[in-house]
């Protein structure tokens, strides 16, 4: 399948599909899955997919418009950072893995949690008044799901696309993740 990197992916629980949507509905659809996350007591796998794909797709659309902002977040949007920054390392550190699932683990899913990172959860601390120790705690939570995440790629999927991206990304450690 060729995937219009302005789509959204999106899991039903049993299959995977994209859809187009335009930079607005993109965004849209970031707070929303981040709204469901703060409302349940644990991130989903479908959650997880659901964000890597929306923040991957928004963040290398090429239209920096709706990228997010301080200036540009609503009240509601700026809610909704502020909830998920305040409670996200219990909800990823009680994410649950099915084992039977490998759907949607791809490069883009991993490299969707890095943007998410690096570029969208920034922003929340720069529009909401949070403690540094808050930031630190979100940050350690997010990197623990990107390196399970990545390992479940390598063990799981073992595309060549996921090795040639796991040798790129960790060719110090890659023997040791390959060897469990």
């Amino acid at each position: 399948m060729s995937i219009n990197q302005s789509a959204i992916f999106s899991v039903d629980g049993t299959s995977a599909h994209y859809f187009a949507a335009d930079g607005a509905a993109t965004r849209a659809q970031l707070f929303n899955i981040l709204q469901r996350i703060n409302g349940n007591d644990r991130m989903t796998y479908d959650d997880l997919l659901t964000l890597a794909r929306t923040v991957f797709c928004l963040y290398t659309s090429g239209d920096d418009k709706f990228r997010i902002t301080p200036d540009n977040m609503t009240e509601e949007e700026k809610a909704i950072a502020e909830r998920y920054v305040t409670i996200a390392p219990l909800r990823i550190l009680h994410f649950l893995f099915p084992n039977e699932i490998t759907l949607g683990l791809d490069v883009r899913t991993h490299q969707g949690l890095v943007l998410f990172r690096t570029e969208v959860v920034p922003q929340f601390f720069h529009s909401v008044e949070t403690l540094r120790g808050t930031a630190l705690h979100v940050n350690y939570a997010q990197i623990g799901l990107e390196r399970y995440l990545l390992e479940r790629m390598i063990h799981e999927c073992r595309t060549t696309e996921i090795v040639e991206y796991s040798d790129r990304i960790l060719p110090s450690r890659l023997s040791r993740i390959r060897s469990y």
